[in-house]
């Protein structure tokens, strides 16, 4: 029979039955993009490729079949949208209708850890490929042929239409076919009715150990037996009370690999986070210190600034109450301390100006300038009024003029007499006026 080797044993030689493998993973459509970049070895983990031999090669569907499933799904997807919109309007239920139109259209699978897809390899131990039957003395080559029209015939038979893709990987270790399945079933009926993709609606998906049967059955043609029954073995151990079967779980040699190089790459981005993280930690140290040390410089001038600015406006403040007071005086364009001041207030307030010259400098030039406007705005005030009264006067004695010269002999001489005495107003009015424009002059 084909699939039979000779093996050696203590009791002599038997022959050897290799199983076929089936696994069966679920798949998103989100997944086909990293699913072909392995296809066309373009990346992902190519450590178990051998570049050197021939590459992947497509047994079932074009090479644009992830784009024309994808097209399909969002076919599927507008389908059954349109369909929703038409059902709920028809019933009149606009609440829904408008709530569904927010939505938008949804996948046509119902969501689940495994996704709607279903990715299934076949493949046997590389001893069954690579080892001649005794019986028919088959090549490698010939052998690899055998497998794949035999899984082909499987997966047809058992999927149909729901088979979309398939192809046959001759660079690994072991010659293997992987293969994807979409299973599309119509649900309802006129209005109502929309396409699904739904995994469940194969009993042989639906059904992990009925499709290990089967695919047991089907390759028996070409020698190859069915796997270790652990789900029988599992259920008559729990029926009989027996220890139960150590659970074993089947992890892919590239899924391993992956694993390790995820787990590599998450220590190595950890560290590097890490060494990120000490480095913004330094960085922010360096940058705290330096701008403690600006805080603590701009502290310092300012309190230097406050202090100045305290002693410049205590300066001020006791000039002005100098002024006030009378200890200081305006005197020939400056002030200086007056006569009637004691030594004790000339004494209190050097000792004041000496906290600050320059503020000093400057209180005693503003006041002396104000002292000085108010002086020169009192003097014009002054001159023009005794330009005023010097008028009136003038204007009276002008008016006893001619009224002398209406009154009778008899009163003239009193008249006069009252004449000379508006006449000695004026003069002293100007004598007056003359000394204060003297005193101006001396000044300036």
């Amino acid at each position: 029979m084909d699939g039979n080797i000779f093996t050696s044993t203590s009791a002599g030689i038997s022959l050897k039955r290799h199983p076929i493998v089936m696994r069966m993973e679920g798949l998103h459509p989100d997944q086909l993009s990293r699913y072909e970049m392995h296809r066309k070895r373009a990346g992902g983990d190519l450590e178990h490729v051998d570049m050197s031999r021939s590459r992947p090669r497509m047994l079932v569907g074009d090479e644009d079949w992830v784009e024309q499933m994808r097209l399909h799904i969002r076919e599927m997807r507008q389908e059954n949208f349109a369909n929703e919109l038409e059902q709920l309007q028809k019933r009149k239920r606009r609440k829904d209708l408008q709530q569904r139109l927010n939505e938008g259209p949804r996948d046509p699978w119902k969501a689940s850890t495994h996704g709607p897809l279903r990715e299934v390899i076949l493949t046997a131990h590389h001893e069954w490929f690579d080892t001649a039957s005794v019986f028919d003395g088959r090549s490698k080559r010939e052998r690899e042929r055998a497998f794949e029209r035999c899984a082909l015939g499987w997966l047809r038979e058992n999927f149909g239409e729901a088979l979309v893709h398939a192809r046959a990987d001759e660079d690994e270790s072991a010659y293997h076919i992987h293969a994807v399945l979409m299973p599309i079933v119509e649900k309802g009926e006129g209005l109502a009715a929309r396409r699904m993709i739904e995994p469940s609606s194969n009993p042989l998906i639906n059904n992990y150990e009925a499709a290990q049967d089967s695919v047991g059955v089907h390759f028996a043609q070409i020698g190859l037996a069915r796997g270790e029954r652990r789900a029988e073995a599992t259920r008559q151990a729990r029926a009989t009370g027996a220890t139960l079967p150590e659970r074993r779980t089947h992890v892919k040699t590239a899924q391993w690999r992956k694993e390790q190089d995820r787990a590599q790459s998450e220590r190595a981005v950890q560290l590097e986070r890490h060494e990120q993280a000490t480095a913004r930690r330094a960085e922010e140290l360096r940058s705290g210190e330096a701008s403690l040390a600006t805080e603590r410089a701009a502290l310092a001038n300012e309190s230097a600034e406050v202090r100045e600015r305290g002693a410049e406006a205590r300066v001020i403040i006791a000039v002005a109450e100098a002024v006030e007071q009378g200890v200081l005086i305006e005197e020939r364009g400056t002030l200086a301390p007056a006569k009637t001041s004691t030594p004790a207030q000339r004494a209190a307030l050097g000792e004041t100006l000496k906290r600050s010259p320059d503020a000093a400098r400057r209180a005693v030039g503003i006041f002396t300038r104000a002292l000085a406007g108010l002086r020169r705005q009192a003097t014009v005030e002054a001159e023009t009024k005794l330009a005023r009264d010097r008028q009136e006067i003038e204007a009276a004695d002008r008016a006893i003029i001619e009224i002398a010269k209406l009154v009778p002999a008899s009163l003239r001489e009193r008249i006069a007499t009252a004449r000379k005495s508006l006449a000695r107003s004026i003069t002293a009015l100007s004598a007056y006026a003359e000394r204060r424009g003297r005193g101006d002059r001396e000044d300036h």
